[in-house]
């Protein structure tokens, strides 16, 4: 009997084929038993040898009646159960513990349990899952001997059964021993919420039937939903179907509808469907990752593809036409995974030596002005909104500069990353060096789409990138507004009355510098415009800045690109061999007059990044690029300022703008700057001297405004509405920078001249311009001084006045350095520790202007040095310190 019924209970051995035999029914257990009573009834097991074996015989038979009976008793319960069409909770059932008598010992299983119980408060439950052995029998037996040995404290033992295979669920908590009948109550109810449902076949049965008809899909999509919406526990009525619903989750999980298709393809005879395919991208990957041999080591200069569209997109461009293409996410999980022990490592089948990597950098800071900038920022958009029909709404930024290598010489186009494709055995990266002489700038314009309520979208719109050198290109107003109007004129834009400008208000976007300001209105008259707003973020905030999206998305494709520049002749070469920046480069190209070649060998870089920026997407359009203004670009801006007075300076400060009345009559006429937003607007009037006449209707030009000045509300907290606001005479009264009372925010040491020379480094002020000193208690050696100006760059960290570096992240190379800034508020005089390091430059202690042409020592000064314009103001009198010895 054993040998004909072995392996009954091994479902594995039969998974993709029928079995010889069936499962062993309970009709024909009884069968084989009284087969067994028949032999044991013959007459030779009544000798005195066969008693033995006939009493082992007759436990056998009584075990298995007893088996057959109970296999009978639950297979009727099992099909009540499946037929139920409710779902099934756990019945309750709860026991108070006897308490044992002091001094009693405690059984040592026991122990755990009672330990854990300790710690916890009266009527706080215990889940005895974790305190009872694992196999069945066992956990019968503590559960049994727990009811019946008790605890030496009082406490309620809680099961909730469910009947059938399912195990119980056992909880235990410490009571009063009182009636509390109530509080204990309310803990099994906090119990119940959190253990699982069990739903019958036929409750799921009867949900296909009734809504299959409806539904467009397959029993397998109908019975996901179901699943999805009731949260079972259940498991699968049979094996194929387990499978099925595995797949399907991983569908959903993917997010992918499309990877039900390629799904398919792992079953029967379809499995080279995408054959071509992959063998193109095994040959695509093979090309792409070309390795080179250089300082000694493997680098990597260019990852596989910066994402998996644009994979799939450079591969299907290899393939015959009409091959069959996998879904995106089919294809992803043909890599590697990039977390092995993560429960969606097991869907990659490894199928290419590929994964994703990532690096990731990010700062942020607060500003008191945040809250009043949003709510400023919102009002422009309920504007743009307002007028949707007439403006034109555009988000300007410029990228983190792209260090550009020399000839032969490639480095890595960002330092901050995502996600791109490589192969495992492969580091990505470019040349380790820093040896840069010159930089890429992409500036990037964003037309956004204006929705049709504040509620929608605010990140939609077209996107144009413009690769511009930082030498003889750098990004100004003045090149900002020559390239946006091209680009206007270019999208069909420019004949629009208002135009709307936001961006993060750096040197290049802020409103309140005279040059900025210039800009604006010489772009404003150029294109005719009614009305021109240009806004900024708050300092600190440029994440805020709608075209901030964006550089995600340019990051992408840079991620993937190491760029250099092209070596055109000797003659440049030679001239800038010695140039250790950019001022030091653009000096000897003009010098060596090589301006031509110089721009020759910047070309290829730049048409590399160009064609990666025109293979991303964002929201569904392909990124375009545009060429960087000409000389005669900024010409047709700057004519305009000089229309209104010709004898303006080529770079002029507030004093030019002064010292014009011509500009002066024009700004006070058209012109409302604020701290953070600068307008120009026309009168409407006819016949007026100032400003030509208006392109709008006139019934819709009396409904213009300017933008209002957030107000706080009623409760303090809150900003008014734009309706509330639109219309009325605002003032910037409630910016909290303006009205803050700076407290002088002393550092955690007394600060004196050797911590300046410890740091041997100033910042300079985005707002005021004002260089503020940065102190070290510890001195720095070369490298840890490297290793701040990379974090304080210009570039990508933005310092205004009354911020102290309490957030600031330090490279690991200075654990247990303390780096501080005083707290200052804008135009407060320069530090006199500054004076002190004598490496400083010397500069006014007024306005910070640089005065090379003064001779001044600290040792032999009475008062600080100040500039011609700041002349009239107080002296500041040296006191005397003792100098430090190693001080120069």
């Amino acid at each position: 009997m054993t040998r004909c019924h072995k392996e009954f209970n091994q479902p594995e051995k039969s998974r993709h084929r029928k079995r010889e035999i069936g499962n062993l029914k309970g009709s024909a257990l009884k069968v084989l038993t009284d087969a067994v009573v028949s032999h044991c009834l013959r007459h030779f097991t009544a000798k005195a040898e066969w008693v033995a074996l006939t009493t082992q015989i007759d436990n056998l038979v009584m075990a298995l009646q007893a088996y057959t009976e109970t296999l009978s008793v639950k297979n009727k319960h099992m099909k009540v159960q499946h037929g139920r069409v409710y779902a099934i909770d756990g019945n309750c059932t709860a026991n108070v513990l006897p308490v044992q008598n002091d001094g009693a010992t405690v059984s040592a299983r026991f122990l755990p349990l009672l330990n854990e119980l300790g710690k916890k408060e009266l009527y706080q439950f215990v889940d005895l899952s974790a305190y009872t052995p694992p196999d069945n029998l066992e956990r019968h037996r503590f559960l049994k001997a727990l009811k019946e040995e008790g605890l030496p404290v009082a406490a309620l033992l809680c099961s909730f059964s469910y009947g059938g295979n399912i195990t119980d669920y056992s909880f235990i908590w410490k009571v009063t021993g009182r009636n509390d009948f109530n509080e204990s109550l309310s803990v099994v109810n906090s119990i119940k919420k959190e253990m699982p449902i069990y739903h019958p076949r036929a409750m799921r049965t009867a949900f296909i039937r009734r809504f299959g008809s409806f539904v467009k899909g397959s029993s397998s999509h109908l019975r996901a939903i179901f699943n999805d919406l009731t949260n079972t526990s259940s498991a699968a009525s049979n094996l194929a179907t387990g499978q099925l619903d595995v797949r399907l989750d991983m569908a959903l999980d993917a997010e992918d509808p499309d990877i039900l298709v390629d799904l398919r393809e792992m079953n029967g005879n379809h499995s080279d469907k995408y054959s071509i395919f992959w063998t193109q991208m095994q040959q695509f990957v093979t090309d792409q990752s070309a390795v080179d041999d250089r300082r000694q080591s493997e680098v990597s200069h260019m990852a596989v593809a910066f994402s998996v569209r644009d994979l799939v997109e450079q591969v299907t461009a290899l393939c015959p036409p009409d091959t069959p293409i996998p879904s995106h996410q089919w294809v992803r999980y043909q890599f590697h995974p990039k977390h092995p022990n993560s429960k969606e490592a097991q869907h990659y089948t490894k199928r290419f030596n590929l994964r994703l990597m990532v690096q990731q950098r990010q700062l942020r800071m607060t500003h008191e002005d945040s809250h009043y900038c949003s709510a400023y920022f919102r009002y422009l958009r309920e504007f743009a909104i307002l007028y949707k029909q007439f403006s034109t709404l555009v988000s300007l930024d410029d990228k983190h500069r792209i260090k550009c290598g020399e000839p032969g010489l490639p480095v890595a186009a960002v330092e901050r990353g995502r996600e791109v494709i490589v192969c495992p055995d492969h580091v990505f990266s470019v040349a380790d060096h820093d040896f840069t002489k010159v930089s890429l700038i992409p500036s990037v314009q964003m037309l956004i789409k204006i929705p049709d309520n504040i509620d929608g979208s605010f990140y939609e719109g077209s996107v144009y990138v413009g690769m511009k050198e930082s030498a003889f290109e750098a990004s100004s107003g003045l090149r900002h507004s020559a390239e946006l109007y091209n680009t206007l004129v270019r999208t069909q834009s420019a004949d629009k009355p208002i135009l709307l400008i936001y961006s993060d208000g750096g040197p290049d976007h802020n409103n309140t510098f005279a040059s900025n300001q210039l800009a604006l209105i010489g772009l404003f008259l150029l294109l005719d415009l009614d009305m021109l707003v240009a806004m900024r973020t708050a300092p600190h905030h440029s994440w805020r800045n709608p075209v901030e999206r964006v550089m995600s998305g340019i990051n992408i494709g840079l991620q993937s690109i190491g760029i250099m520049r092209a070596h055109v002749d000797h003659s440049l070469e030679d001239a800038i061999k010695n140039a250790s920046n950019v001022a030091a480069v653009r000096q000897a190209v003009e010098e060596a007059d090589v301006k031509e070649q110089y721009a020759q060998s910047l070309q290829p870089p730049k048409a590399l990044v160009s064609s990666v920026i025109e293979r991303l997407v964002w929201t569904g359009q392909k990124m375009s690029t545009f060429t960087p203004a000409t000389n005669n670009g900024l010409s047709a801006v700057w004519d305009e300022v000089l229309s209104i007075d010709p004898e303006v300076p080529a770079k002029p400060v507030k004093k030019d703008i002064q010292k014009s009345k011509a500009l002066t009559d024009f700004i006070n006429h058209c012109c409302t700057e604020r701290h953070y937003s600068f307008t120009i607007k026309k009168c409407g009037v006819e016949g007026c001297g100032t400003c030509r006449p208006v392109k709008m209707d006139a019934e819709t030009f009396q409904t213009l405004s300017n933008l209002p000045d957030p107000i706080p509300d009623d409760d303090g907290v809150h900003f008014k509405s734009f309706s509330e606001l639109y219309g009325s005479t605002t003032t910037e009264v409630h910016r909290p920078s303006k009205n803050k009372n700076t407290s002088r925010g002393t550092l955690a040491f007394n600060a004196s001249v050797q911590h300046v020379i410890n740091c041997d480094t100033v910042i300079c002020c985005e707002e005021c311009d004002i260089w503020r000193v940065v102190y070290s208690k510890k001195k720095l050696d070369p490298r840890m001084k490297e290793a701040l100006h990379s974090v304080l760059d210009a570039d990508t960290f933005a310092y205004t006045c009354g911020h102290t570096f309490e957030e600031l992240q330090l490279p690991p190379e200075m654990d247990g350095h303390t780096i501080a800034i005083k707290a200052h508020a804008c135009h407060d005089k320069v530090e006199t520790l500054y004076y002190g390091n004598t490496r400083n430059d010397i500069i006014c202690i007024y306005c910070a202007c640089l005065l090379p042409d003064v001779a001044w020592e600290l040792k032999t000064a009475s008062t600080y040095p100040k500039c011609t314009a700041c002349s009239g103001k107080n002296d500041v009198a040296v006191k005397k310190r003792k100098q430090p010895a190693n001080a120069k």
